[in-house]
């Protein structure tokens, strides 16, 4: 059956004029759906902006308060010996890493120069240069929650 159109010949008039309306058509329809994208992105930008802060927040206060309750029940362990202290992580909510775990007083005891420093680094403890090893470990042991004795 035959159409009567080669596809070597040239298009009839109408085809093209409907492909060039088509075709604007259809640019038309890609520009409002990228404008669309854009609307929704920046929506979901602000979105995400107004969730951040209350959700940073709340993580800062569980923070505090899993580094608390890890002190509280610390103090009442003693030298942790009959019961181990609770691991205390750090200010960003991480534990430390590379280091001894702290569940006892022997293990705070049996820390090298090098371990007590980066503990008291890593927790954000301040001590000076001439800081005798003894303090530094009194200062570790209180911010935990553990006792030496």
């Amino acid at each position: 059956m035959s159409t009567g159109y080669d596809q070597g010949d040239k298009m009839p008039a109408w085809a093209a004029a409907m492909e060039r309306r088509l075709t604007r058509q259809l640019v038309e329809i890609t520009e409002d759906l990228k404008d669309h994208a854009a609307s929704i992105k920046g929506l979901l930008t602000s979105i995400d902006g107004q969730l951040n802060e209350p959700l940073n927040g709340m993580t800062n206060r569980l923070i505090k308060i899993e580094i608390n309750t890890a002190r509280t029940i610390n103090f009442s362990c003693g030298d942790g010996t009959c019961r181990p202290y609770e691991l205390v992580p750090s200010s960003d909510g991480k534990y430390l890493h590379n280091l001894p775990e702290l569940r006892t007083a022997q293990d705070l005891r049996n820390l090298n120069d090098v371990q007590l420093n980066r503990y008291l680094n890593g927790y954000g403890l301040e001590y000076g240069h001439d800081t005798a090893r003894n303090e530094k470990l009194a200062l570790l042991c209180g911010y935990i929650g553990g006792s030496l004795e």
